[in-house]
C-alpha cells in the first residue's frame, strides 16, 4: 500500500513540475493541472480498490481477480470520460490536456523504473 501512497508523491511532483513548465512554453497551466489531476484521481480509485480487496476478498482469488477487472474497466472509463469532458464541455486545449496526462504518467514509469532496480 504505501508504494502506491508514494507513487501518488511522484505523480503529483511531476504533475507540479509540468504546471511550471507549462508558464515558460505554450501550454496553458489549467489544462496541463486538469489532465494530471485525471491521472492523481486513477491512482486514488486503485488505492480504494486495493484496500477495498484488502477488506474484502481476504485470499479468495476469484474474488480478487473481479475486484482488479472492475477497477480496470472504471479506471478506464473514468479516464476516458474527464478527457472528453475537459476537451468538450470545459474546451480546455486538448495539447495541453494531454501533456498534463503525461507528465502524471511520468511517475508511474519513474517509480516503476525505480522499483524494478
Amino acid at each position: 500500500m504505501s508504494g502506491l501512497r508514494n507513487l501518488l508523491k511522484y505523480q503529483a511532483i511531476f504533475i507540479i513540475l509540468g504546471v511550471i513548465l507549462s508558464l515558460f512554453t505554450s501550454l496553458l497551466p489549467a489544462p496541463v493541472a486538469y489532465g494530471g489531476s485525471i491521472v492523481l484521481l486513477n491512482t486514488l480509485q486503485q488505492i480504494w480498490h486495493v484496500k477495498r480487496a484488502e477488506k474484502l476478498a481476504g485470499s479468495d482469488a476469484a474474488y480478487n481477480l473481479r475486484i482488479i477487472y472492475r477497477c480496470a474497466i472504471e479506471r478506464l472509463v473514468l479516464g476516458v470520460a474527464m478527457l472528453a469532458f475537459g476537451m468538450v464541455s470545459l474546451k480546455l486545449d486538448p495539447l495541453s490536456l494531454i501533456s498534463g496526462y503525461s507528465f502524471g504518467y511520468l511517475g508511474v514509469i519513474i517509480f516503476g523504473l525505480g522499483r524494478r532496480s
